[in-house]
């Protein structure tokens, strides 16, 4: 929309569609800032673990606590969202592998039946989902879990040089980012 949408000096012109000059530059910029978002988030992703990124979500959410906002819990919601992703989509994977075993491709045909076929995933991958987190719910209330509870760390976090150097890199890269 950057693209067709801005004022500037035409480039292209086909009938109501105009890529201009500013346009070109402004959905440039705007790719290139969802491609590092893109980048940072997966960087994120493959070098921390659940626990970990759930840790920092509560850290930075803390101040919050003042204003009776339940952290802890919302950090619990995050940690297993995150835990059932990968779950969720191995399960999918194996539900269409299931459906093409028995001849029924969920993503051929018109889109009443591709709709139909996708129902055939959605249902059993709905009751699971909830059979596991029900699971989980039981498993936690066993062990008489309580969010509000402090809790100890095996490894207790530590600001580092390390931790700095990267913080100001990424400071440094939104604000090239946010300039250029």
């Amino acid at each position: 929309m950057q693209l067709f949408g801005a004022p500037g000096n035409p480039i292209w012109q086909w009938g109501p569609l105009k890529i201009s000059d500013e346009g070109l530059r402004t959905g440039a910029m705007l790719s290139a800032r969802l491609i590092f978002f893109g980048l940072i988030s997966a960087l994120l992703g493959v070098t921390t673990s659940a626990l970990q990124l759930a840790d920092g979500l509560e850290g930075v959410l803390l101040p919050l606590a003042k204003l009776k906002v339940p952290v802890r819990g919302l950090a619990l919601m995050f940690s297993v969202s995150l835990r059932f992703v990968p779950l969720i989509l191995d399960e999918a994977d194996m539900l269409i592998t299931a459906m093409r075993a028995r001849g029924i491709d969920p993503f051929e045909g018109s889109i009443a039946e591709r709709a139909r076929k996708i129902v055939g995933i959605l249902v059993p991958l709905l009751r699971n989902t909830l059979l596991r987190a029900e699971a989980l719910a039981e498993a936690m209330a066993a062990r008489c879990y309580d969010p509000e509870l402090p809790r100890s760390r095996l490894y207790q976090p530590r600001f580092t040089w390390r931790d700095a150097v990267a913080l100001a890199s990424l400071v440094l890269l939104g604000i090239v980012i946010g300039i250029v």
